[in-house]
């Protein structure tokens, strides 16, 4: 359970550093590829509520191949 907080942690800190075409760029993407809710998804990045496992990996990979930004 402790890394399933850091992991969400981690993704946190990464969104929170990105410029603010960026964030709006990830969220789109997130929002058009896989059908997440635009509130939903930036509540979680806000740490307002907490991702579950399957959104953690599923972000994870998408920020490490930048897979958001093409």
């Amino acid at each position: 359970m402790e890394n399933v907080q850091k992991s969400q942690l981690d993704i946190c800190a990464y969104y929170k550093k990105l410029s603010k075409k960026d964030k709006k760029d990830l969220i789109t993407y997130l929002v058009k590829r896989y059908d997440m809710n635009y509130y939903t998804i930036c509540s979680k990045f806000n740490k307002r509520s907490k991702m579950n496992q399957l959104e953690i990996e599923t972000i994870a990979n998408i920020i490490n191949e930048e897979s958001w930004r093409i």
